[in-house]
């Protein structure tokens, strides 16, 4: 359904591993540069969430604490993405960045907009 997802991921995944280190500044941030535990939504290789309110939605893989993709959402907006069928292109810029594709530990959060 969202293969522009998917798009944004690869792109992500190619720019987005030592970005997402600076957000750790806020407070919604952990020191590491994740959100919050109190963000966290769940976690499954199928996501299918919908946003009780505007914010931004964070796919992380948790063993590396990457942030892979970011996504603004507007209240009930859905998001669905599928790790199954991630292409050879972003399996191979994960091991680049030391993500073992294989033994993924995915994790989903929500910050609400303010």
């Amino acid at each position: 359904m969202r293969t522009l997802v998917l798009v944004i991921g690869s792109l992500v995944l190619l720019t987005g591993g030592c970005a997402t280190r600076s957000l750790g500044g806020g407070s919604k941030f952990d020191s590491s540069g994740l959100p919050k535990p109190k963000y966290y939504v769940g976690t499954a290789t199928y996501i299918d969430y919908t946003a009780p309110k505007a914010g931004t939605l964070y796919f992380v893989e948790a063993n590396t604490k990457t942030i892979l993709l970011m996504e603004s959402l507007e209240q009930s907006e859905d998001f669905e993405f599928d790790t199954v069928d991630l292409d050879e292109d972003v399996l191979m810029h994960m091991e680049e960045m030391g993500i073992d594709p294989l033994n993924c530990k995915w994790a989903v959060y929500f910050i609400p907009a303010e």
